[in-house]
């Protein structure tokens, strides 16, 4: 789910392009047209009894330049972290996903039905796929975990049973060969610690264990070893 979609630009904030959605006071309108695309891949999952899980990603947008951390943009990357920097970005992120889990996460929601949500993808490689700019990990796990807790936060107070994740990649001990990241372990271990720092909740983990290398799909002869200190986590271990 890309959630640019379903923000709208000022022409399309009325009932013709738009549902009109108050929340906490504050009027905000999500796109029609994003909520068609969507229902039109949900509704089959539903009528099949699949249990679908979402993966929510930003892209770089003008439209969401007040959603975007930092409003870092650049070259390379593909999408980018949340903004929880001011009141205005945390309550606009609060609004969106509170919509969404109204729509789509409740037991009887007759739009389709998400049970999973995934915040990100492969989220210790910062520089492709969740910029927030040039950050220390300590830095870069803490904006992640805050994000993290607003999505956390609106979905479960819809749907108490959903299941939030942070999601990463089989590069365990090791960093993307592509530069901008950190090891999927350091990068959940300072992501766990700051939750727990800030007031502790009931993560998820979606990790990818793709062979090593990618390109070869027999993966029991991976490079990968059932100690902590492996490299890869790939479904050989």
């Amino acid at each position: 789910i890309v959630l640019n979609d379903f923000l709208t630009e000022e022409w399309q904030q009325n009932s013709r392009y738009a549902y009109k959605f108050t929340f906490e006071g504050t009027t905000y309108w999500f796109s029609k047209a994003a909520c068609a695309a969507l229902e039109e891949k949900l509704l089959p999952m539903k009528k099949s009894n699949m249990i679908v899980t979402a993966i929510l990603l930003m892209r770089g947008e003008s439209k969401s330049l007040d959603m975007i951390a930092g409003g870092a943009l650049r070259d390379g990357a593909y999408y980018y972290g949340l903004s929880t920097a001011n009141e205005r970005s945390v309550r606009k992120l609060s609004a969106l996903m509170t919509f969404l889990a109204k729509r789509y996460a409740r037991s009887g929601a007759r739009y389709g039905r998400i049970s999973n949500w995934v915040l990100g993808n492969e989220v210790e490689n910062y520089g492709q796929y969740n910029y927030m700019g040039e950050l220390s990990l300590a830095k870069y796990a803490k904006l992640y975990a805050r994000s993290f807790r607003v999505v956390y936060n609106s979905i479960k107070s819809v749907y108490s049973n959903a299941r939030i994740y942070i999601s990463l990649s089989n590069c365990w001990n090791i960093k993307q060969p592509s530069g901008r990241s950190f090891t999927s372990r350091k990068t959940m271990e300072a992501f766990a610690a700051s939750l727990k720092a800030e007031g502790e909740i009931s993560w998820n983990l979606a990790f990818h264990p793709y062979p090593q290398p990618l390109t070869d799909p027999v993966f029991w002869d991976d490079l990968a070893t059932n100690k902590s200190s492996t490299q890869f986590i790939t479904m050989k271990n």
